[in-house]
Order: C-alpha cells, then structure tokens, then sequence
C-alpha cells in the first residue's frame, strides 16, 4: 500500500477489474451475442423454410419438425416425433442404409429417397443432413423435399392396356420383378441426369449402377435407356 492510501483506498484498488480481465469479459459477451445470433438464425431456418427440416439424432430419434415437414409427410410434430425415422422411411428402398452409412462416415450425406407419409402413401424425396454436436451430443438436422417426380413404387399407379400383338399387359408385373434397388433406379431413367450424377445421388458406385441398369435392360427386352423409357411407356400409358 502507498504512503497515504487507506485500507478502503487499497479495497477499492484491487477489485478494480484489470484491462486483461476486462478484455475477456468482453470476448464473453461477445460470445454470448454470437449464440444468441445463431440461435435466432436456426430458429429463422427452421421456422420460415420451405422444405422439411427436422432436428434429430444419428440412431433414428426425431426432436422437432417445422410446419413444412408436417405438411408434407402429414403428420403432426408429435407424430414424427413419436414415429421417429424408421416411421418415415420406406423400409423397401435399400439406399437408406446406404444414405445412412455414408453420414456416419463423412458426417453428412445427401440422396434421393423414398419417404413415407402418415397415410401410408411414398414419396420420392430429396433428403439432406448433417451431423454436428450440441453440448457434446451428436445431433443431426434433416432437409427434406419432395422432388415431384413419381417413382414407381406400385402397380396401382399403373393402368392394364393391350399393347400391338400381344395380350392385356400390366406394368405392376414388371415392377415385381424389378429389385427395390432396381425401381429406384427406373424411376431415375425418366430425368435428364447422367449415370455418374444418378451413381452419386443414389450413393452407390457408377459400375453398380451400371449392373442394376443392365438388369432393367433385360427384363424390358431393352437395347438403350431411350428404348427401355419407350417401352415402359408403352406398357404403363405414362408419358
């Protein structure tokens, strides 16, 4: 203590904050306003999105769905909730295992899949997701988006029609014989995208792809992808 300071002096002295303590309280709150900005942020996200987004774990469990994810799998927040991912996935289509191996080794993965929805219908759907940690939990967020394009997952969706010199056809006969890896691929055959594009989308290498393709050849009596999409539109009447 310096000559002429009293014992108050020196109190007031020392619980005076020194600038290296100031500066980390201010990294703190600034700390604080970063959380509370990526906070509001994610809540914006997941709020005013229009696809589906669900906050979930790797094992399958579902925390929150937003008004878009209800609305397109029909369900309510409780029910995906209570349901959970083997609730809204499509227990036919094999490129979910697959979808799922993949984010748990590089921690995120993206892949068209067969979604279902409470009423029992399947859609085929765009699905995103990310694996990150919340308090040293993994959790995961799923992007979920109905791609519009019907894949054929069931003959009813198929009418019966003659087609020239042979007798009454129906299209669900074929599926039946097509692998559940098989008619996802079919339903790809119908878009602009390459082979190596729909490999990547689905997960699976190009000579893969390339096998499940041959498969459909031969069961359609096929030469090409052109003549094979001729031929299942001749039987299926679909254009």
């Amino acid at each position: 203590m310096h000559e002429g300071a009293t014992s108050n002096d020196a109190a007031d002295f020392e619980l005076t904050p020194s600038a290296e303590s100031r500066g980390v309280s201010l990294v703190a709150d600034a700390h604080v306003d970063d959380q509370r900005l990526s906070l509001s942020i994610y809540q914006a996200i997941f709020e005013h999105s229009l696809d589906g987004v669900m906050f979930t774990a790797p094992d399958g469990r579902i925390f929150a769905a937003n008004d878009a994810a209800c609305l397109l799998l029909g369900m309510t927040e409780d029910e995906i909730i209570a349901a959970g991912r083997d609730g809204i996935m499509d227990p036919t289509d094999p490129v979910w295992d697959d979808a799922v191996q993949q984010r748990r080794r590089d921690g995120q993965m993206r892949a068209k899949l067969r979604v279902r929805r409470g009423d029992g219908t399947v859609f085929l759907a765009e699905v995103a997701s990310v694996i990150f940690e919340v308090d040293g939990e993994a959790r995961a967020c799923v992007f979920v988006r109905d791609t519009f394009v019907q894949p054929p997952v069931s003959h009813r969706h198929f009418a019966k029609v003659d087609t020239p010199g042979g007798p009454e056809h129906d299209f669900g006969v074929f599926l039946e014989t097509l692998s559940p890896r098989e008619q996802v691929v079919m339903a790809y055959l119908g878009t602009s995208m390459t082979y190596r594009d729909i490999a990547s989308e689905l997960c699976i290498s190009p000579n893969t792809l390339k096998s499940h393709v041959k498969a459909i050849y031969r069961k359609l009596g096929a030469e090409s992808r052109s003549d094979a999409l001729a031929k299942a539109r001749a039987v299926a009447r679909i254009a």
